[in-house]
């Protein structure tokens, strides 16, 4: 039988797309905005240790850490925007 933490793994890379399907749809932009923004908050600690430890993606060198967290921002920002300030 899975774990949970299995489960949250194999589940967690598609998050970015169901909040970003979300964000279409007017009924649910808000609440899709909001679940991104906490998803790219809750993440964050996870990129921060990756990018300390170096690990590779895809075979490629580890992001750098200060090129990560602008990234993060970044999203954070244009999820807040479109999503919540741009709401009317």
């Amino acid at each position: 039988m899975a774990s949970s933490a299995s489960a949250v793994v194999r589940f967690q890379p598609g998050l970015p797309v169901y909040g970003a399907i979300g964000l279409v749809l007017p009924y649910l932009r808000q609440a899709a905005g909001i679940a991104l923004i906490v998803f790219f908050i809750v993440v964050f600690p996870a990129n921060v240790k990756a990018a300390r430890t170096g690990v590779p993606v895809g075979g490629k060198r580890a992001t750098p850490l200060w090129l990560r967290a602008s990234m993060q921002v970044l999203f954070i920002a244009l999820t807040w925007w479109s999503a919540l300030w741009n709401a009317g």
